[in-house]
Formats: C-alpha cells, structure tokens, sequence
C-alpha cells in the first residue's frame, strides 16, 4: 500500500513487519466507526468488518477493541469471534480465555447506579440529553441538546459527581461527559493487562484511537507502543496520525500486508 497517509509510515511499517507478534488495541466510535449522534447508531462499516475479519485469522496479531462502551455492547455491535473486548475503558474486558472486571470498579457499582438514578431524574426535563447507564461507568451524551440548555446539562452532571466525590472522577469526551471511578486504571493499562494475559511479553503495541482524553493511557503503554490519532491534526501526545475511519480501514489492510512481509512503498 503506498505510503500517503504521513511521512513515519515507513518508520511504523518497518517496525510491524519485524515484529514477532502485535497487539492491535482499536477503539471503536470516531476510530471504527464515524461519530452518530445516537451511539446505538454507530455500526460497522462493512469495509472495516472486513478488514477486522481478516486480522483475527492471523496467529501473529491479537485484535483487541477497547472502548468506553459496556462490554457487551461493543461484542453485540462487532460480534467477531477471536476478538478481546475491553468495556468501559478497559474496566470489563473478556475474550478467548479471557475474563476481568476490575474489583474496584465493581464495588462501586450500586453507588453509581445511584448516582445514575440522581442524573437521569434531573436532565429528564432537558431534552437531548441522553443519560447512559454502563454498569461500571455512566456516559451523559449531549450532542443533541440545544445550545440554551447546554450549560444546565454540565452544572447537573458537575454537580452531582461532586457530591459523590472521593469516589468518581469525571472527564470530558467529545459532546460526552464521562462519569468512571476514580482509580489507577485506564486504557493503556488495559493494555498492558491483556499483553501479560496472552503470554506475548514482546508484543507490539499498536493503539489507535480518536479521544484527547486517551492521553494517559498512551504514556501507560510506553515508549515503545506505536500510538496513533485519528484526528484532523495532532492535538495529544499521540506522534502518528490518521485523518479519519476510512484511512483507518486502509491502515489495518496494510499491517496485514506487512505481516506477510510485502514490501513498503514509499
């Protein structure tokens, strides 16, 4: 595949192909799939379930899609077999012999299901504002809320974590507020879970996501992971970009090509 899409491509590439085994780790809204407005709209493109499918044959890669998504969700929206599904930010992961929850998370889960109950009864009378319930995290979308009511969504949801305060901590994600338990867990050491957990210590990391807010989990997998952004310009500390779901698609097309040690165009 020829190398149009930044000038490390053949720096990354080189680096795939030499590999004695890759962990793929993919988020799934904005980096699969494009942003909805309804996160129950977000379906796999066809392209790209192709391109998964033809990943998971491999016994040199492992595919992990790991998103702030119940577990179950993200399995019922991909449903391939062979991959490893972390939900909830990698707070709920299961996969071939694979099955976590990580136990602070779910010790606080009745008080988030209250804290739940608490937010849901307040935004009902903004409308627009969806209130999702994930078991070990919430997420508040408001994409679709009308600009008057903005700021209101943001002082209910503000004000009840922190009310709840020392146990949750809440972040913001593109028109999402995200409401998770505050602990030393994310993403990237998700990650590094799974990486132990399949018995490939010299694995590659290759994490591709479209969040600002992944900025901790990049530094957690390390210097030697390749992380890349999918973005219209690099705003984190991820130093690889992807401008967008299709170059996406693309870009695991070729890691398969690399793994069958085709030669890079430049």
């Amino acid at each position: 595949m020829t190398n149009l899409y930044f000038p490390a491509m053949k720096d990354i590439g080189e680096r795939i192909r030499r590999s004695s085994y890759i962990l793929l780790a993919l988020d799934y809204d904005g980096t699969l799939t494009p942003i909805v407005d309804e996160p129950a709209h977000a379906v796999l493109p066809t392209a790209m379930r192709q391109a998964l499918w033809a990943l998971t044959r491999r016994s040199d890669i492992a595919v992990t899609i790991i998103s702030g998504r119940a577990q179950a969700d993200l399995q019922g929206l991909v449903g391939i077999p062979g991959i490893i599904y972390a939900g909830n930010h990698g707070l709920e992961i299961s996969g071939p012999g694979i099955s976590f929850i990580e136990p602070t998370a779910r010790a606080a889960s009745q008080e988030l299901h209250a804290l739940a109950h608490d937010i849901a009864k307040k935004l009902h009378r903004l409308p627009g504002a969806i209130m999702e319930n994930k078991g070990l995290t919430l997420s508040v979308h408001h994409r679709r809320v009308a600009p008057v009511d903005a700021e209101e969504v943001w002082h209910v949801v503000h004000d009840a974590v922190e009310t709840a305060r020392p146990r949750f901590r809440l972040t913001l994600g593109d028109m999402v507020y995200e409401i998770c338990p505050l602990l030393r867990w994310n993403k990237g050491s998700a990650v590094n879970w799974i990486k132990t957990q399949i018995g490939k210590p010299d694995a590659l990391i290759v994490f591709i996501g479209d969040a600002s807010t992944d900025d901790d989990a990049v530094q957690a997998m390390g210097d030697d992971a390749i992380v890349v952004k999918v973005a219209a310009e690099i705003d984190t500390v991820a130093p690889y970009l992807l401008p967008d779901v299709t170059t996406v698609q693309r870009f695991l097309q070729w890691v398969s090509e690399l793994r069958d040690e085709k030669p890079i165009a430049v």
